[in-house]
């Protein structure tokens, strides 16, 4: 096997192309949906989710971060949505709905061993209204 580790991606390939002709013929290529060079899956990592964990009081939301994108993060929030500038990567932005509504004040972040965590203060009143039903006319 020390073949391969004194070997380049462009060797590597034309060893590969010479054994497939050996093993399937000079017109191997027309036997199989690819051709030569191979082509390379590029598959970006998904960004990592944010972690939800809700209290009777609190909403916690942790987010992995390293310590550049901590210096360009925005954040911003509504009773509704949690919405984050420059993330996953600059000039982007993510949008997050919350599990309940949560107050407009009282919201702490802290960034410690590339987690960034925020907690939200839950809002107790819902400011819901109750409808009488009337008998149809």
């Amino acid at each position: 096997m020390n073949l391969w580790k004194n070997m380049n991606a462009g060797q590597v390939e034309q060893y590969i192309q010479e054994v497939m002709k050996q093993a399937f013929g000079s017109h191997y290529t027309e036997q199989f949906p690819f051709t030569s060079p191979f082509p390379i899956m590029n598959h970006k990592e998904a960004p990592p989710s944010p972690e939800f964990y809700e209290t009777d009081e609190f909403i916690y939301i942790k987010l992995p971060m390293n310590d550049d994108l901590k210096k360009m993060i925005k954040i911003q929030h509504n009773q509704h949505h949690l919405h984050l500038m420059n993330y996953p990567e600059k000039n982007q932005q993510k949008k997050f709905v919350f599990p309940a509504p949560v107050k407009r004040k009282g919201t702490k972040a802290v960034f410690s061993d590339g987690i960034l965590e925020i907690k939200f203060v839950k809002l107790k009143d819902h400011h819901y209204t109750e409808i009488d039903l009337f008998p149809s006319e």
